[in-house]
């Protein structure tokens, strides 16, 4: 698949009264040079129709993280209706594909309409940067299957490179390369490149 020269645009659907959580989760995605997150108090301008900005970027998300609290699911009105939007978007996706992510944030009930998709905890405190991880496993599939990365493809092994990989280029033509890869090549694999084993860097991967 060519790559698509953009980022991976994740939608975060969330109750108000969990704004503070979910907007530490907004700035942590966002320093992901891969992820352009959405968060309505991030993104809206003055002026705008919130409610049909929010509905634009539902239908355009690449993925959607619903996120639940004990407070979020019992609540009536406008974080229903959103979830009502962000589950007919869902229907229209070939089966298989990861769109909506339930994230719990507390230990809350998952609503019956989205118990059709693993869930991830986001808590307790002291397990949330093992549970990113686990998030950003997900994002990286939905990435790669879209064709949406960073840094191009591995000239060896033509898989994608991401900000969550270690990589690195080749001095001498700018090839890049995943770190493994380089190593079991022992070096740049373009065919004349005198680079055989000089590598400008091995980026590490976004903790």
């Amino acid at each position: 698949m060519p790559p698509i020269d953009r980022k991976l645009r994740v939608f975060l659907c969330h109750a108000s009264q969990d704004k503070s959580i979910v907007r530490d989760l907004y700035q942590r995605l966002l320093s992901e040079r891969w992820i352009d997150p959405w968060l309505d108090k991030e993104k809206l301008l003055p002026g705008q129709d919130w409610e049909l900005e929010i509905q634009k970027s539902v239908e355009t998300a690449d993925v959607v993280i619903v996120c639940l609290s004990e407070i979020a699911v019992v609540k009536e009105g406008y974080y229903q209706k959103e979830i009502k939007k962000v589950l007919d978007v869902a229907d229209e996706k070939p089966e298989g594909t990861i769109f909506v992510i339930p994230l719990r944030l507390d230990n809350c009930g998952v609503p019956r309409r989205l118990k059709v998709w693993e869930y991830l905890d986001y808590f307790p405190d002291d397990l949330r940067d093992q549970r990113y991880k686990r998030l950003l496993q997900s994002l990286v599939i939905r990435a790669n299957h879209i064709g949406i990365y960073e840094h191009g493809r591995c000239y060896i092994c033509n898989e994608p490179i991401l900000s969550i990989q270690s990589w690195g280029k080749c001095l001498y033509c700018n090839t890049a390369y995943h770190k493994e890869c380089w190593e079991n090549n022992i070096g740049c694999d373009v065919m004349g490149c005198a680079g055989n084993y000089n590598v400008e860097y091995f980026y590490q991967p976004n903790s």
